[in-house]
């Protein structure tokens, strides 16, 4: 009786999951909770099926050199380009729509396994057809999901060995072979057992070092065909390794369970596709970016004309004397009441310039808070359908790593959808909120950006989330930071000359202050100088008078 319970229980575990509606990623760790819970496997782990990551687009780094300031398109192109995304985007959204349920029909025949979002067409609830299983010589295996001590395992990929140098004559690496685990999906033998790893040669021990056990591996199935259509969504194994397992052959039943859990996956998986088809089915970006677009134009609609900035006469020439003549402490007054005079026109000018920098940066603030107001309207929907993704959608995958590398995470931590996955929660929407666009960053951190973004086109990432938008609002976020930290970068630019300015003129008006107390004892002086002429003419007037009076006397 307790072991017809026990098998009642397993069943009843395993029919559970099958039923489950969930995200894939709780649906991978819930697989892998089965197969420790119903063997006696040490590490179970769920590899999805994915496309090898490019390394320039993974870190982000632009290809051709870039000036700092010119890592994005031009600045007035960047300007006008927010608004123009949302309007452009809003207006292809509701024509892309009709036309994506007018294939529906036309989807549906695509081979299981190649749909965008890494799941079967069949999955969404068609007919099997009679289709060639897909081709997955290009694909990788990413580690999802893993058992308790054997965590590492999510932060690896198993590739295949790259094609060999036949000029190099290496003959270690002409004679490595595929990992055996690539034998389910190049010969679509959904079941694969290795009694005793050490006698298989193409088992790879991603430890780096051989150790002794069975390896259980089967196909998580995509579709209504099952196993037999060769469509997989994914490939969840385990096995009995030492020093943590028993280092023996599993038990026939216990092969049975993964087999049974694999299926149960698959179903789960199906319904995630079917959900995910669904939620992007029911469309509403049209609406969304149409709403942004709008946003937009009544704030520039409602900025002020820039202020006409102040004409500045000419700079006065240097105070040079005339050849043959000397400067007098009259001519120094009078070039530095002309210098002061410029200064004091320079900083009109400069008030105005620097008032007009704020109040264009104040705008550009402002739009940049419209997008961030549709993007938090939206990031519950966006945040639930992105956990539906078993693999991540391409141009909003890129998008979200920008994004990511601004708000300060490490390149290093965003290199799959399975690691960007995990900063998707309410957290990193309140950081973008928060995110303050005037501070000075580094240009090398923008042109990383332009780097993985620069081929991101907005009508892709409308049709990759085609009910939120989140993807084209978060490009717009991107590209309105990036305005929003030239329009900070002139305002400091023009409050720096200011202060420039207006120190000049404290010197030159300390100077002139100065000239003039010169001017005055010059002043001062010469007069006393000519008081005195005056009075030694006048003694010497009268002594000569004295004199010519008593010449007549006598």
């Amino acid at each position: 009786k307790q072991q017809v319970a026990a098998e009642a229980a397993q069943k009843a575990a395993i029919d559970g999951l099958a039923s489950m509606l969930l995200e894939p990623a709780t649906l991978w760790q819930r697989a892998v909770h089965l197969v420790q819970m119903y063997t006696s496997a040490a590490g179970v782990y769920v590899a999805n099926i994915v496309d090898e990551q490019q390394q320039p687009a993974q870190d982000g780094s632009a290809t051709e050199e870039t000036p700092a300031d010119a890592v994005n398109e031009d600045e007035q192109e960047l300007d006008q380009g927010v608004g123009a995304d949302a309007a452009a985007a809003a207006a292809v959204a509701a024509d892309e729509q009709a036309a994506d349920e007018e294939n529906t029909a036309e989807d549906a025949d695509h081979p299981a396994g190649e749909g965008e979002d890494g799941s079967a067409a069949a999955a969404n609830g068609d007919q099997p057809t009679s289709q060639p299983p897909p081709d997955y010589s290009s694909k990788v295996l990413q580690y999802v999901a893993a058992s308790s001590g054997h965590e590492f395992m999510t932060k690896l990929e198993l590739k295949r060995p790259k094609a060999a140098d036949e000029d190099a004559g290496d003959a270690k690496q002409q004679a490595e072979e595929v990992p055996i685990t690539f034998k389910i999906l190049d010969e679509h033998m959904p079941l694969l057992e290795v009694p005793n790893v050490t006698s298989e040669p193409r088992v790879k021990f991603l430890r780096g070092f051989p150790r002794i056990g069975a390896y259980c591996a089967a196909a998580v199935p995509a579709g209504l065909a099952g196993p037999a259509g060769g469509a997989y969504h994914a490939i969840i194994a385990a096995d009995t390794l030492l020093p943590s397992g028993h280092g023996q052959p599993f038990k026939e039943q216990e092969v049975a369970v993964v087999w049974d859990i694999a299926q149960a996956l698959g179903k789960a998986l199906d319904a995630a596709a079917h959900a995910l088809k669904e939620e992007n089915g029911r469309g509403g970006a049209a609406e969304v970016l149409a709403g942004l677009a709008a946003a937009v134009a009544e704030v520039r609609k409602a900025a002020q004309s820039p202020a006409a900035v102040p004409e500045v006469g000419e700079e006065p020439a240097a105070n040079e004397a005339e050849e043959g003549a000397e400067l007098t402490p009259a001519d120094t007054v009078d070039h530095l009441n002309a210098e002061v005079q410029y200064l004091q026109q320079k900083i009109a000018a400069g008030e105005v310039t620097a008032a007009n920098a704020a109040a264009a940066m104040a705008v550009e603030k402002d739009v940049l808070a419209a997008i961030v107001k549709a993007i938090t309207a939206m990031r519950g929907v966006a945040i639930h359908t992105l956990k539906l993704f078993s693999t991540g959608p391409p141009a909003t995958f890129q998008v979200l790593k920008a994004v990511l590398l601004m708000l300060g995470r490490d390149s290093a931590s965003l290199g799959s959808w399975r690691e960007a996955r995990a900063h998707l929660h309410l957290g990193t929407f309140e950081e973008l909120s928060d995110f303050d666009a005037t501070q000075a960053r580094d240009p090398e951190l923008w042109k990383r950006v332009h780097g993985i973004t620069k081929a991101v086109r907005p009508t892709d990432l409308e049709k990759e989330l085609p009910q939120s938008g989140l993807g084209v609002m978060l490009l717009q976020w991107l590209q309105q930071a990036r305005i929003v930290a030239r329009k900070a970068a002139a305002v400091r630019d023009a409050d720096n000359a200011l202060a420039v300015t207006e120190e000049a003129r404290t010197k030159k008006e300390q100077q002139l202050k100065e000239a003039k107390v010169k001017a005055q004892e010059a002043e001062a002086a010469a007069a006393a100088a000519a008081a005195q002429e005056a009075a030694a003419a006048g003694e010497y007037a009268e002594q000569e008078d004295g004199e010519e009076g008593e010449e007549a006397e006598e």
